[in-house]
């Protein structure tokens, strides 16, 4: 299934011409990572036992004129 995703940052101008997200940047792909582990000793092996982890948020563009903006904004 195919979706439309757009990031929408106020400092980074995008070139999406859609019109219900012009000037957004226009995504590839995105992913993001949170697990949460059972601790040893707990009794059980359900989910929600143990502390929840984040880890990174990813997001894919193409390189347009909003990537050197973005880079330096990241950096």
């Amino acid at each position: 299934m195919a979706i439309d995703m757009f990031l929408k940052l106020d400092s980074v101008q995008g070139e999406s011409t859609d019109s219900k997200h012009t000037g957004e940047i226009e995504l590839v792909s995105f992913s993001h990572a949170v697990s949460n582990q059972s601790t040893a000793g707990s009794g059980t092996t359900s989910s929600g036992t143990g502390k929840e982890a984040f880890g990174a948020l990813e997001f894919v563009a193409r390189t347009n004129n909003s990537s050197a903006t973005l880079f330096q904004v990241a950096s």
